[in-house]
């Protein structure tokens, strides 16, 4: 019977008392040796039992020497293995018990080390993969992700921060239009980012760098992203109230801003913000733009004041809001169920728009869904208007209003040559233009 078998006896109590009392002696001579290792190490464990080999004594009184050494016995028995044995002089064999049970305990040792330093080392990788891998992905989780894809349409895919820009920009930006963005992330929330300019009437396009850190916007040209002043359209009586009637504009009064208009150069390109002398629907405004050869590229749109006390019309503190009309774009993919006719290019696919004429209900549905996807995805808003100090903008009551009563026209943004930019001065519903060069 091996010690295996003896210890499995032993654990289930089918050893003699005798033998369970050697047992119980071993075990603790197991638990000094260990200890023993473990304070002064292996090697000089080892080293210490080969010291000890060779040496010479004498017993007397039948006891057992060390294993190895060489002693002078007389006629004292010498247990091994459970037999006696009589020995004159000699050497005494090594106890095989003894010799194996230690052989057990340093293997138990080693495997023991070896165990929990693969533990311990399998513990560390794991740590480290997961700083390295797992962590960055986890805060990247919780802020802004401009390459989430939101949509694919036959093999094209579109980034978060594409989509976003080309909502937010259409709406806010007239003379920046952008539909197109890439980013590269670096963990944790950051990303480097390219917002491109993907059209553009002088043949100059603009593409400018930046960094997201953790849902905080820096752009390198932050003009970009720079709202129109808020008086650069003249607004008519119906969006003012008595006491803030002014006679001047953004470019001093309208006389003044027609005779600065007489003066532009012909062939230079201007952007023009063309006011008009009342609020128009938008089938009015068709109609005028039908009329007068107007090509507006961006309409600025009001809605209906639920407080009549202050305007009839207003804006809901976005300042200048709007929709872009006739202009090249890029093919987004997006939630069509959800946000129908949310882009421009989706706006101009339609039959009517192909025709280069607009149908209300188009454009309503158009402005509805860009106002309903602000209202969901406002992380955009807050990053680029962090530092402009704009307030909450309540967007639902803007998208009852036009749903309820309908666009409303009171300017729109052009850009064109100073030859045709003259030819404003004649149309009487044109109240005030506010031009500068594009450069």
């Amino acid at each position: 019977m091996n010690y295996r078998e003896l210890l499995q006896k032993y654990k289930a109590g089918e050893l003699p008392e005798e033998q369970r009392k050697q047992v119980r002696q071993d075990i603790e001579k197991q638990d000094a040796i260990s200890e023993y290792l473990f304070d002064n190490e292996e090697m000089e464990f080892e080293e210490q039992v080969e010291q000890d080999g060779g040496q010479t004594t004498e017993s007397t009184d039948g006891s057992v020497p060390k294993d190895g050494q060489n002693v002078n016995i007389v006629g004292a028995a010498v247990p091994k293995d459970g037999q006696r044995t009589h020995v004159i002089e000699g050497t005494v064999p090594k106890d095989g018990h003894e010799a194996e049970f230690t052989k057990l305990i340093r293997r138990a040792i080693r495997r023991t080390f070896i165990k929990y330093g693969v533990i311990t080392g399998v513990i560390v990788i794991g740590i480290v993969c997961f700083l390295v891998f797992a962590l960055p992905e986890i805060q990247d989780a919780m802020y802004y992700d401009p390459n989430k894809i939101v949509g694919t349409e036959e093999g094209n895919k579109t980034n978060q921060l594409s989509l976003d820009m080309s909502v937010y920009s259409e709406l806010f930006l007239p003379e920046n239009y952008r539909d197109s963005a890439a980013a590269t992330g670096s963990g944790y929330g950051n990303y480097d980012i390219v917002i491109n300019q993907t059209s553009s009437h002088n043949g100059i396009f603009e593409y400018v760098g930046g960094r997201i850190t953790k849902n905080d916007m820096v752009l390198y040209n932050p003009n970009i992203v720079q709202k129109p002043f808020s008086n650069v359209f003249y607004p008519p009586s119906e969006m003012t109230t008595a006491s803030a009637e002014t006679p001047e504009g953004i470019a001093g009064t309208k006389k003044e801003v027609f005779d600065e208009l007489s003066k532009l150069e012909d062939e230079k390109m201007y952007h023009a913000y063309v006011s008009l002398d009342k609020v128009y629907s938008f089938s009015e405004f068709k109609a005028l733009a039908e009329k007068n050869d107007l090509e507006p590229t961006w309409c600025a749109i009001s809605v209906k004041n639920k407080d009549q006390t202050e305007s009839k019309y207003t804006t809901y503190n976005t300042g200048n809001i709007g929709f872009r009309m006739y202009t090249s774009c890029s093919s987004l993919a997006f939630d069509q169920k959800k946000y129908p006719l949310l882009t421009v290019f989706s706006l101009a696919e339609q039959e009517s728009a192909k025709k280069n004429v607009l149908e209300e209900k188009d454009v309503t549905k158009h402005m509805t869904s860009m106002l309903q996807y602000l209202q969901d995805n406002d992380d955009i808003v807050k990053m680029i208007e962090n530092d402009q100090g704009t307030g909450k903008t309540d967007y639902a009551s803007m998208i009852d209003s036009i749903q309820k009563d309908g666009l409303y026209i009171y300017g729109y943004y052009v850009e064109d040559i100073g030859k045709e930019l003259k030819k404003l001065k004649d149309i009487g519903n044109v109240s005030y233009v506010y031009t500068t060069e594009m450069i």
